[in-house]
C-alpha cells in the first residue's frame, strides 16, 4: 500500500522533466539552423551587449602653483597687498598774486644799511704855527644806506677824537663804490674842534677797499687826505681800518 504512492509521487515530479526535454531539443535545433543560414546575425545575438559610454568628468582645477618658500619648509606665504585707497584729489594751490612775490621778494632782500667801526690815525701839516698841535687820533662809527644795488652809500659819521684831548664830531658823507670791485671813494665834511666848539674842519676825500668775509661782516681799509676850511687847521693825513656790516 505505501509502495503506490510513493511511485505516484515519482511520476508526478519527473512528469515536467520529462515534458520540457522535447522543446529544449526543438529550441536548440532552432538555433543551430539559424547560425547556418544567418551567421552574422547568430553572432551579434551571442555578442556582448556594449556597455554605455562614461560621460567625461568634470575638468578638475590645477592646483596652485607652489613657491619657492613651499618647497624649502612650507613657510607661510606673505598675505597679498590691499591697493591703496584712491586718493582724493586735491584743490590747486593758488597762485601767488603779484603784491604778495613783491612782499615776498622784498621780504628776502636786505634791508641796505650798512655799519662801520673804523680806528684812524695821523696828522696835519701847514698849522701856520710850531705851538699847534698835528697829531690825530680818532674813533669813527658811520651808518650809511646803501643805494643803486649798493653802488652808492651816503652816511653820517660820529667820531670820537682821544688826541690831544678827548673830543666828539660829525662827519657826513658820501661812499661810492666801482661796479665788481671792494674799490670805493669817499667824500666826507668834518664837523669837530678839539677845543670844544663844533665848526668846520676839513673837506675830507678818501679812497678805500672793503674785503667781505660773509654776506653780513666785512674787514676795510681806507686812507683819507683834506682840505682845512679855517684858518691854522692845517692839511690832514688820516690811515683808517675797521669793521663793516650790512643789513
Amino acid at each position: 500500500m505505501t509502495a503506490l504512492p510513493l511511485r505516484v509521487l515519482a511520476v508526478a515530479l519527473a512528469a515536467p522533466l520529462l515534458l520540457s526535454a522535447p522543446a529544449r531539443a526543438d529550441e536548440a535545433a532552432r538555433k543551430k539552423l539559424q547560425e547556418k543560414l544567418h551567421p552574422a546575425a547568430a553572432q551579434a545575438d551571442d555578442a556582448p551587449v556594449p556597455a554605455p559610454p562614461l560621460e567625461p568628468a568634470e575638468k578638475a582645477e590645477a592646483p596652485p602653483a607652489r613657491t619657492a618658500a613651499d618647497l624649502s619648509g612650507n613657510l607661510p606665504t606673505r598675505p597679498r597687498a590691499e591697493p591703496a585707497a584712491a586718493e582724493l584729489p586735491q584743490r590747486p594751490a593758488r597762485a601767488a598774486s603779484p603784491r604778495g612775490a613783491r612782499r615776498q621778494a622784498a621780504a628776502e632782500q636786505p634791508l641796505g644799511l650798512a655799519l662801520n667801526l673804523s680806528l684812524a690815525g695821523g696828522g696835519t701839516a701847514g698849522t701856520g704855527s710850531r705851538y699847534a698841535n698835528s697829531r690825530i687820533a680818532e674813533v669813527e662809527l658811520a651808518v650809511g644806506y646803501e643805494l643803486l644795488d649798493g653802488l652808492v652809500r651816503p652816511e653820517l659819521g660820529l667820531l670820537v677824537g682821544t688826541y690831544p684831548n678827548t673830543y666828539v664830531g660829525l662827519r657826513p658823507g658820501l661812499r661810492a663804490f666801482l661796479p665788481a670791485t671792494p674799490i670805493y671813494g669817499r667824500a666826507a665834511l668834518d664837523l669837530a674842534d678839539p677845543s670844544s666848539v663844533m665848526r668846520a674842519r676839513w673837506v675830507l676825500l678818501g679812497a678805500g677797499a672793503e674785503l667781505r668775509l660773509t654776506d653780513l661782516v666785512g674787514l676795510f681799509g681806507e686812507v683819507d687826505v683834506g682840505a682845512p676850511l679855517r684858518h691854522q687847521m692845517g692839511f690832514p693825513a688820516l690811515l683808517r681800518g675797521g669793521l663793516s656790516a650790512r643789513f
